[in-house]
């Protein structure tokens, strides 16, 4: 009983994660893109199974796995749909003037 206790916030949270909006999220349309969606999936459910892996059985080791992947696979995404435009700009000074 205590288990399937543990194991209910991670099932909550997985169906937090599946409720994200994914739609214009670009996730493979550059290298840079393509890189950081494996690497952050495989971050993630690495993260997610070690979370889950606490609750004792492999029940919550997979929860934690697919909704860490899950997360990590969404998460770099969302910041460069979200923040992309901050991220990479580059700023520079012209100065204009008259020399003497």
């Amino acid at each position: 009983m205590k288990k399937l206790l543990l194991l209910l916030p991670v099932c909550v949270a997985l169906q937090a994660c599946s409720s994200l909006p994914t739609e214009d999220l670009d996730l493979v349309s550059t290298p840079e893109r393509t890189a950081s969606t494996v690497v952050g999936a495989a971050l993630g459910g690495y993260l997610g199974a070690k979370l889950g892996d606490d609750v004792g059985d492999s029940a919550g080791e997979t929860l934690g796995l697919l909704g860490g992947t899950y997360l990590g696979m969404l998460a770099p995404a969302m910041l460069w749909k979200n923040y992309g435009s901050q991220m990479y700009t580059k700023k520079t000074t012209v100065r204009r003037g008259v020399r003497r």
